[in-house]
């Protein structure tokens, strides 16, 4: 049971097969005693005196857990039954805490995904917010790919999934996967990606530094799309001796909803995230993801190297269910 959201009931039955009325003597009737007792309330108190040979009564306990966990409680019935006086057995149940991409208010969420949580998961992804050790705001920040409940990298496609939450394309899914970061490291990551791209033609490139004005410098980011593409993260790396003030705008894409997200707090570095809930293009072919405009250094020899790297937002591209797509990334030095 989420230890942020509603909590969970259960009707327990009591029969009485004996000859004679079964009289409930314990005040309460149904007592609960153990280590996590007070997660355990009975709400509903059964009746007594229990009529004999086919005669029921219920009650109702209500688990809240306070833990992630498990959490184990007794319940006592006390009674007139000269064998079985008194009946007791062992309940027991489980805390996760919270829900997949529940991630407002910070820390520990409110048992719900709405706009807001999707808004905060982009300030994760661009590296506006770093995510906290606990209580498992990485757990849940994690929440694609939704099969396995996450891949221990918090990515493009952890945004769609949110968005896919909030609308309900998905339904509220307890937290679960990976509770820390376990990257690929890169060089193995770069090869898988270049290996798959291969075959599936996708790529993102940065494009052609242009200026017309000897002031300003624009470098456009294309992106050979397969037409399943739905988001997008990257951090660009420039040479800030040489390139300053950058600003960020949308390139060529088709989704009225797209949502374009920009981290430039650090110099030398942008994080960039775009995502959609529907598809970035309706076709297959290049187009311009976004055009990013730098004021040149007067002085500066050349624009030097712009590169992309996993520095603030890690590479990742996803489609419109938050699975990663390969994709070969290209810098231009």
């Amino acid at each position: 049971m989420n230890i942020t959201a509603a909590t969970a009931s259960h009707v327990f039955t009591i029969s009485n097969s004996g000859l004679a009325a079964l009289i409930l003597s314990g005040n309460p009737r149904v007592a609960v005693s153990g280590p996590n007792a007070a997660e355990f309330a009975v709400t509903v108190q059964p009746n007594s005196p229990v009529a004999p040979s086919v005669g029921t009564t219920t009650f109702t306990v209500v688990f809240d857990p306070a833990a992630v966990g498990l959490r184990s409680a007794t319940l006592s019935i006390a009674n007139d039954d000269p064998d079985e006086n008194p009946y007791d057995f062992a309940i027991q149940g489980s805390g996760v805490a919270g829900i997949e991409s529940d991630v407002t208010p910070r820390t520990d969420g409110d048992g719900q995904v709405i706009s807001g949580d999707v808004i905060q998961m982009r300030r994760f992804v661009a590296g506006l917010d770093i995510i906290s050790a606990a209580p498992n705001e990485f757990q849940r920040a994690d929440a694609a790919p939704r099969p396995s409940l996450g891949d221990g990298a918090i990515t493009s496609g952890d945004v769609v999934q949110g968005r896919r939450y909030v609308t309900g394309l998905d339904p509220p899914t307890d937290a679960g996967g990976p509770t820390v970061p376990a990257p690929v490291p890169p060089p193995v990551s770069d090869v898988l990606n270049d290996v798959y791209a291969y075959f599936f033609g996708r790529e993102i490139t940065i494009g052609r530094l242009g200026s017309t004005d000897g002031l300003t410098v624009s470098v456009p980011i294309e992106m050979e799309f397969s037409g399943d593409e739905a988001a997008a993260s990257f951090t660009l790396e420039y040479d800030a001796a040489r390139l300053t003030n950058p600003r960020v705008v949308l390139g060529d894409l088709s989704g009225d909803d797209t949502v374009l997200t920009v981290n430039t707090n650090e110099t030398g570095r942008i994080a960039v995230l775009i995502d959609s809930a529907t598809a970035l293009v309706t076709a297959k072919g290049a187009a311009r993801i976004v055009v990013i405009t730098f004021d040149s250094v007067s002085d500066a020899d050349g624009f030097g190297t712009v590169s992309f790297s996993d520095a603030i937002a890690a590479k990742s591209v996803s489609d419109g269910f938050g699975n990663a797509l390969p994709v070969r990334w290209i810098s231009r030095k």
